[in-house]
């Protein structure tokens, strides 16, 4: 009898353990959007840093919770800068059929300030 409690309290710790270790890898997970290549036609800020103009990979992904826009670039530099801000989604009544990039000047400082990806059905917010 003694044994068999002991080993249903082990078959539990187990159970409780995998689970346990399932639950923390789910929440390490990032979830990636489209990417696409947008490009600056002059120095823009995003989030505290400027980007040199030129040719950029954006991407939106989900990690532990948060929203975040990610830069890769510019293309054909020697230094190409991976730059990553917190955004939100604004969801939108349809999918974009072309990618754009909102630029908007704030207080004589170029801002990228919302981008829509083609496919998607969000616009990213910074």
């Amino acid at each position: 009898m003694r044994l068999r409690t002991l080993s249903v309290v082990l078959v539990a710790f187990v159970l409780v353990l995998a689970t346990g270790s399932a639950v923390v890898a789910n929440q390490d997970q990032m979830k990636a959007g489209k990417k696409a290549e947008i490009e600056l036609t002059k120095p823009s800020q995003v989030g505290d840093v400027t980007l040199p103009a030129g040719r950029y990979v954006f991407q939106h992904v989900v990690s532990a919770g948060q929203h975040i826009a990610m830069f890769v670039g510019p293309t054909g530099t020697e230094k190409a800068t991976n730059t990553k801000v917190k955004c939100t989604n604004e969801p939108l009544k349809q999918k974009v059929t072309q990618t754009s990039v909102i630029v908007e000047n704030v207080g004589g400082v170029n801002k990228v300030t919302r981008i829509e990806i083609a496919g998607e059905d969000v616009a990213h917010v910074l």
